[in-house]
């Protein structure tokens, strides 16, 4: 009885000669990556646009910045996932936590700055840069869930010891 080690590389099945690249799992994670900038860069864009005609340069700097900071923010998040797609959970959940607590500190730290040193005449709009910023999280929500539904992950129980489940 030979086994996976002491096989010849012509008996493996497709699936594990091509194990020199990425994993299966950092694919999927690089495709959700994508799925999720494709999205968000599709709404974010067109309010951009819209808040632009509508508001002027002010409008394009404010639904500019929510656009960045939502695409930077996530992109990111889904970065580390790509980089522990093959780590124990324990090591994903250590660092998708401490990435986030990272990005949300990030952000509240530029918060302050601004609110600390805009002065009344170069303020940011308030609503596009609430509705852009909502708007490209939905984006971005919409393209992961529409690449998710279509990668092709097994879903399957093992069966129990002893023979067949019944």
């Amino acid at each position: 009885m030979t086994t996976m080690t002491d096989s010849a590389p012509e008996a493996l099945g497709p699936v594990e000669q091509e194990r020199s690249g990425p994993s299966l799992s950092a694919i999927r994670a690089r495709r959700l990556l994508a799925g999720g900038l494709v999205g968000a860069h599709m709404v974010a864009l067109g309010c951009v646009g819209v808040f632009m005609v509508r508001d002027g340069l002010p409008g394009l700097a404010s639904a500019g910045l929510a656009a960045a900071m939502v695409v930077l923010f996530y992109t990111i998040g889904q970065a580390v996932q790509v980089r522990m797609a093959d780590a124990p959970a324990t090591a994903v959940f250590r660092a998708s936590v401490g990435s986030y607590i990272i990005r949300v500190t990030a952000l509240a730290g530029l918060l302050a700055l601004y609110l600390r040193f805009a002065d009344g005449t170069n303020r940011l709009l308030a609503v596009p840069l609430a509705v852009t910023a909502i708007a490209t999280v939905i984006g971005w929500l919409a393209g992961e869930i529409l690449v998710y539904s279509r990668l092709r992950i097994p879903n399957f129980d093992e069966p129990a010891e002893g023979g067949p489940a019944k």
